[in-house]
């Protein structure tokens, strides 16, 4: 934990990645790729979203002129609760949170408890393409693991490795590595075991090569097209993965580069 703790100044990429979202913002950094083509497009046309990403999205209706905002936090609540209540098991409370939001809907007569279950059935199939793309990605990164990749290439590496260019190299080669196999968490596992003992028989700053790793992670999970993260966002915005993670690459290759020479420099 203490090397946990100490290595949080050293997660370059986090906070390389907060800078330049600040600079997208103010245009300091232009509108690079996907991102500049959407904004002109919402500019121009007024569409939000492309024709692909449009055709797919399908409004939803208020079922009610007036609710109340605890119609929103309670479920949220409840969600949060029940998940600890069950030990955290996110799906336990995620059918106890259910049941106890169609009661109280039903107290309030908002809608009909038929409309609130098409309600339930139509989000469980909007989730299946987005559940899927995860399931392929955890079995990919399930595949890597047991093929031993990660160990295979950081022993490939390491002969290159110096004190100088440990903290870079850890975040290239574990950053490809998550963006490649969608192993955001798995790296660490793996990773390391292998790194912390090669640090130390160097002599490089331990502090230094942890935050590399773990903005290693932090890239992938960002850059990744079929990671949790992608998948999820993209979903929450009503538009593809493939879209998402297009419109974002240029930022995260920035920042990732940044990074970089910022590792070189600490090192």
């Amino acid at each position: 934990m203490e090397l946990f703790i100490s290595a949080i100044p050293y997660m370059i990429y986090a906070w390389v990645c907060l800078v330049v979202v600040a600079l997208v913002i103010n245009r300091n950094i232009p509108l690079l790729g996907k991102m500049k083509a959407a904004e002109e497009r919402a500019m121009t046309t007024g569409a939000v979203l492309c024709e692909e990403d449009a055709a797919a999205e399908h409004e939803i209706k208020p079922a009610v002129k007036n609710s109340h905002m605890l119609n929103f936090f309670i479920p949220i609540g409840a969600l949060i609760f029940f998940t600890w209540l069950f030990d955290i098991d996110i799906m336990a409370g995620a059918m106890a949170a259910i049941f106890l939001t169609v009661g109280l809907y039903a107290l309030q007569n908002i809608m009909p408890i038929g409309n609130m279950f098409d309600a339930i059935l139509s989000g469980f199939i909007d989730m299946i393409a987005p559940l899927g793309t995860l399931f392929c990605g955890f079995m990919l990164a399930q595949v890597n693991d047991s093929l031993g990749t990660t160990s295979y290439v950081i022993e490939s590496v390491s002969q290159f490795m110096t004190v100088a260019y440990l903290p870079a190299l850890v975040f290239i080669t574990m950053a490809a590595l998550a963006f490649a196999t969608a192993s955001f968490w798995g790296i660490f596992v793996v990773g390391m075991p292998i790194v912390i003992p090669l640090a130390m028989n160097l002599g490089a700053d331990l502090p230094i090569v942890v935050g590399a790793l773990i903005s290693a992670s932090a890239f992938g999970s960002h850059a990744c097209f079929y990671g949790d993260s992608t998948v999820l966002s993209a979903k929450a915005c009503g538009i593809s993965p493939m879209n998402h993670a297009l419109t974002q690459l240029p930022y995260t290759l920035i920042t990732a580069a940044i990074s970089i020479i910022f590792f070189l420099i600490l090192a």
